[in-house]
């Protein structure tokens, strides 16, 4: 086992003033190419739109893994307008805003996913392109000026990359890492970002290990927020793994004995990531079907990987109409599950679900008062699933599903304000599937 959990102390950055955090993290991995092989490592992209840097902009590299430290003592007295966090080598990736670029490179084989985290809180799910014989190369950059919070006050950034070294199984590529991180000093054109109060985690808060949990069964923890919290809005993280990576292409229970044993898995094709606040739904999330790069065809995804796979997306649900609830000073209860369109809900083992909540406080410093006036959210999703299964034996399914909410608060500011906050949600989903020839060919179909 190579790489798994990598952690490091961040340096206070006191008052210093963010506009955009980019990370440069820089992942190394080392080409290993065969001797007969007399092409170099190729270059694996995702298409994504760059973040914006300023053109005219002052730099300090706060942090280095692999390398000295460089400036760090210039952070404590100048305003940041950026952070670039960039990965490079032999595998590349780059997040930008807190900014990071990540190049990382790896030859032979080798299959890893990794994950940022800081002060217990996910700044970034990735992974590594499968390599070629000749090894691999990669560039990513990822904005996280959103987690500002976190880089204000000491604490310790983990990198958590599994590796499996297997020859007998042709798992045999290895990789080294570097991880920097630059920040570009704010100025009158470029001033310091917007950011929340505080960030809470959603995660297993352990102090020197991957954060994420798994799911089923539900995970949950206890919160208490300030009282003079104004607004809220949570991130949600999730990505399925072993029986439920390939979650879109499962195929309902009642049709899974129609197919070939080792088809598929069952449970259906269907999944909605829930956030639960002391028992209630506060909103859902109809997850994106994430392609890894070694999934189903791993050529399909050379040199251009699937959207995602190296940025898995996060979701957004506004908890603000909570807040005349999370206000009270008091612990409350927050819940993430994942369920199916199936009769019981229940889905395949598993999936790794973590998220942050963050918080816009008052300045006034007094309590928050209000009421939620109006709660309109259904337990489950209304889904249907149809299913012909033609005398040849093939077949034919259809899952649909929907999701209608609706949350209203009124909302009391201890400076005095007033506001009525909405939050509502319409979602939907199609899957279609066709098996012919035995499930020799198979067709897959979804929309949301």
């Amino acid at each position: 086992m190579l790489g798994n959990v990598k952690a490091r102390d961040i340096p206070l950055l006191s008052s210093v003033q963010l506009v955009h955090m980019a990370f440069i993290v820089s992942f190394l991995i080392a080409s290993c190419r065969s001797s007969t092989t007399g092409s170099g490592p190729l270059i694996d992209f995702q298409l994504t739109q760059p973040p914006a840097v300023p053109v005219v902009r002052k730099q300090y590299i706060l942090f280095v893994v692999g390398s000295p430290k460089q400036e760090v003592d210039h952070l404590l007295t100048v305003e940041l307008s950026e952070i670039l966090l960039e990965i490079w080598g032999n595998i590349t990736s780059t997040p930008d805003g807190l900014r990071i670029t990540r190049k990382l490179g790896g030859g032979n084989v080798e299959l890893d996913r990794n994950i940022w985290w800081c002060k217990t809180v996910k700044v970034w799910r990735t992974s590594t392109p499968e390599p070629t014989p000749s090894g691999i190369l990669w560039t990513y950059i990822k904005d996280v000026t959103r987690y500002i919070p976190l880089f204000s006050t000491p604490g310790t950034l983990i990198l958590d990359l599994n590796n499996l070294i297997e020859p007998n199984q042709n798992l045999t590529g290895n990789y080294n890492v570097n991880l920097s991180a630059t920040f570009y000093e704010s100025s009158v054109a470029h001033p310091p970002a917007p950011k929340a109060n505080i960030i809470f985690p959603i995660s297993n808060l352990s102090p020197n290990m991957a954060n994420y949990v798994s799911v089923p069964p539900a995970f949950s923890l206890n919160i208490t927020f300030p009282t003079n919290m104004v607004e809220a809005y949570v991130e949600l993280y999730a990505s399925g793994n072993g029986n439920e990576e390939f979650w879109y292409s499962n195929v309902d229970n009642r049709f899974l004995n129609h197919l070939p044993s080792g088809t598929t898995f069952g449970n259906g094709p269907f999944r909605e990531v829930r956030l639960l606040v002391d028992g209630m739904i506060a909103g859902v999330a109809f997850p994106y079907a994430v392609f890894f790069t070694g999934a189903d065809v791993p050529d399909a995804w050379r040199p251009i990987t699937s959207y995602g796979a190296l940025d898995l997306p996060t979701y957004y649900i506004d908890l603000t109409p909570f807040v005349p609830l999370l206000s009270n000073g008091k612990p409350h209860n927050v819940t993430l599950d994942v369920v199916s369109a199936e009769g019981n809900h229940t889905i395949n083992d598993n999936w790794f679900v973590s998220g942050n909540i963050q918080v816009v406080t008052d300045t006034s410093g007094k309590p928050t008062t209000g009421k939620i006036t109006l709660y309109d959210v259904p337990e489950f999703p209304v889904s249907s699933t149809k299913g012909v299964l033609s005398h040849n034996g093939d077949l034919t399914v259809t899952v649909n599903a929907s999701r209608q909410l609706r949350i209203e608060s009124e909302i009391r500011s201890g400076s005095g304000k007033t506001n009525t906050v909405i939050w509502q949600q319409d979602l939907s989903y199609t899957n279609l599937q066709l098996y012919q020839q035995n499930a020799s060919i198979q067709v897959r179909f979804f929309k949301e």
